[in-house]
């Protein structure tokens, strides 16, 4: 009897001992058999990859961003980002690769990007050095993606944009704000109802901090609906009041307001305003109210449709010294766009006499009151008269 019973206890403990080398052995042939996690960055292609060469001086769709000291713009183009000095020069990739990267922002001290990326699986915000290096995620969101990071003037915080869906694969955002050390984000500007399915995103923090700029499809009801009359009121710019939650109206009316870019000083917006079927930069004096156009010629915004990214590409406003057509150095504020036909920059003058420049495709284009003497090296070619008969454009070329 005690003979049977050791047999079939060494039976039992040799069957326990078989039954764990083969589950080892089935756990490392399933170890073996998982592919390994898909990277934007690396993708695995199935032919050889091939490079291309893109050597261009024009782009559409850009979002830029120029360095708080004047020194260079950051922009995007084919979901790559890239540095260009101030005074102009060939144009440095700082984020290569197969991700898509886009909206590019400077910290308030220039020392860093906020930008969003793809390389992580979707939409996240992330940010990197003003070199390019040492890129880092702060939203690790995988279903409610996140775009277009805008910085707090202290450079702790970056409100962005979040989208949810709902019952339709149309969806809406709310701004949420996120600590540049990460963590999940908490919510700025909710959405109108969770059955809300337009569009509400483009955040800008004002200079000061004291509130957040936004633009939100404003028409009745919660359903997304295509080609909508931009004749009419579609989109309207707001401001989120940090201190008291309080949500104001800061631009609208026919043609709408989206893209709001507000001036150092906190006392212009510039926006992108639909006129007819054209696409026109205005800037508003916050403390007059006054509206007036800057440029008429830009690329189609998005207001009939749905911009998940921003109606319109990110602008960009910076205080430079220029000179005005007469000669005379002037403190400027530069509002840098995206013109339909190639990348132009258009500064806007604080001058006695109100005065606006556009510099590109070797010319340069001003509306004052009188017509003065072109700069040195440049000679008139075209005066014309838009509007009332106290504005006039000279073209020095």
């Amino acid at each position: 009897m005690l003979h049977r019973r050791t047999m079939w206890t060494t039976q039992v403990r040799l069957a326990r001992v078989s039954a764990g080398f083969a589950g080892l052995l089935m756990a490392c042939m399933l170890t073996a058999q998982e592919p390994a996690r898909w990277n934007v960055s690396e993708p695995d292609f199935f032919v050889a990859p091939q490079s291309i060469a893109i050597d261009t001086t024009q782009g559409t769709w850009m979002s830029l961003d120029v360095h708080p000291q004047g020194t260079a713009i950051v922009f995007d183009l084919l979901g790559d980002l890239y540095l260009l000095p101030m005074e102009g020069g060939e144009a440095r990739n700082i984020s290569p690769g197969f991700q898509w990267d886009m909206q590019p922002r400077f910290s308030p001290d220039g020392k860093m990007i906020a930008f969003t990326s793809d390389r992580d699986g979707g939409d996240n915000i992330w940010v990197m050095n003003a070199d390019g290096s040492e890129p880092r995620q702060i939203s690790t969101e995988t279903f409610q993606l996140v775009n277009n990071a805008s910085w707090s003037p202290d450079g702790r915080y970056l409100a962005a944009r979040k989208h949810f869906t709902t019952q339709r694969s149309l969806g809406a955002g709310e701004i949420w704000l996120y600590h540049l050390h990460g963590g999940k984000g908490v919510r700025l500007v909710e959405r109108p109802s969770p059955k809300f399915q337009k569009e509400l995103g483009e955040p800008v923090f004002a200079p000061d901090g004291s509130a957040v700029y936004y633009s939100q499809n404003v028409t009745s009801g919660d359903a997304f609906v295509y080609a909508q009359d931009t004749n009419k009121e579609v989109f309207r710019i707001r401001k989120y009041v940090m201190a008291r939650g309080e949500r104001l109206d800061v631009a609208g009316g026919p043609g709408g307001a989206v893209t709001p870019t507000p001036s150092p000083d906190g006392r212009y917006l510039a926006f992108v305003r639909r006129v007819r079927a054209d696409s026109r930069l205005f800037v508003k004096d916050l403390r007059t109210g006054d509206e007036r156009m800057l440029v008429d010629q830009l690329d189609p915004d998005m207001q009939e449709s749905w911009a998940i990214h921003g109606v319109y590409p990110n602008m960009a406003s910076h205080r430079i010294r220029s000179r005005s057509c007469s000669g005379a150095p002037v403190v400027s504020t530069g509002l840098m766009s995206t013109p339909a036909r190639s990348p132009q920059f258009h500064f806007m003058c604080a001058t006695a006499e109100p005065s606006i420049r556009r510099y590109g495709s070797k010319r340069m284009l001003s509306r004052i009151r009188s017509a003065p003497a072109c700069p040195a090296g440049h000679s008139p070619c075209l005066q014309n008269r838009i509007g009332s008969s106290s504005s006039r454009w000279v073209v020095c070329t």
